[in-house]
């Protein structure tokens, strides 16, 4: 998977799943986003396979920097652009040569969040609140896996519009990594009336190979992901009570006392 825009734009994180209940004494409903994602597995065969898989290792504050420029783009703040040692030795000498000219002087006004207009400034205080918290580099890969005669797009759709309900407009949102991506046109597709060209099913077939050898050796992705605690624990979470999947039952547990006879290890 891929973002849409920059890492420093947010996605949708847990409270916006989340509905306030009218009286106080009840308890907060909550839209669980996971509920998307065990309604397609429900639906499932022995012989279907759905996997996800999410690969973490810690950052630095590249978040924060990245933040700050997309920041100063949105409320109009020039970028300064130092000039390069030769330039500053060609003003030197200029200066004693020519007289210097006075500075223009430009009217302009401080950049300020003032001048944004709502939505704007909504998506800078979020940027700001996803910056402030810790951030880590993530590679997402998911994978359906099932006999040919039994493969059915529709769950491939539906993997896709649970990744999608994290995304807006102005801020951020998944795509498809177009690197990562099975499917293959192959070599000079566009002079083919059927916009496929030599050897597409072999290299729709090597890209499949690569995803699954990556996806068993946990190869980290090429360009991952920068995601924040409260955004990873959004997508990875133990789903709640509050989850309905009907054909995807629940195991049933409880709680025991350990066995008398269990030996303790001094």
């Amino acid at each position: 998977m891929a973002f849409s825009k920059s890492d420093a734009y947010p996605i949708l994180t847990h409270p916006y799943f989340e509905e306030e209940s009218r009286a106080k004494e009840v308890e907060t409903f909550r839209t669980d986003p996971l509920s998307a994602l065990f309604e397609v597995m429900s639906t499932l065969d022995s012989r279907e396979h759905i996997w996800i898989q999410f690969l973490i290792r810690p950052t630095g504050d590249v978040l924060v920097k990245q933040a700050k420029e997309e920041i100063d783009v949105l409320i109009g703040k020039e970028k300064k652009v130092e000039p390069s040692a030769a330039e500053k030795v060609f003003d030197s000498l200029a200066g004693l040569v020519f007289s210097a000219p006075e500075p223009e002087k430009k009217d302009t006004k401080e950049p300020s969040m003032v001048n944004l207009t709502p939505g704007n400034r909504d998506v800078v205080l979020n940027m700001e609140k996803k910056a402030a918290k810790l951030a880590y580099e993530t590679g997402i890969r998911f994978m359906y896996i099932a006999p040919k005669d039994n493969f059915q797009r529709s769950k491939v759709i539906g993997i896709f519009g649970f990744f999608k309900q994290f995304s807006t407009l102005n801020m951020n949102g998944f795509k498809p990594d177009k690197n990562t991506i099975t499917f293959s046109k192959g070599y000079l597709y566009t002079i083919f009336p059927s916009d496929k060209g030599f050897l597409a099913s072999a290299k729709e077939f090597k890209r499949k190979v690569n995803l699954y050898k990556n996806y068993r050796k946990r190869k980290f992705v090429k360009t991952p992901l920068v995601l924040n605690v409260e955004e990873l624990a959004t997508l990875y979470h133990l789903p709640g009570s509050s989850i309905k999947a009907p054909l995807f039952p629940r195991v049933e547990a409880k709680k025991s006392q350990p066995p008398a006879g269990l030996p303790l290890s001094e």
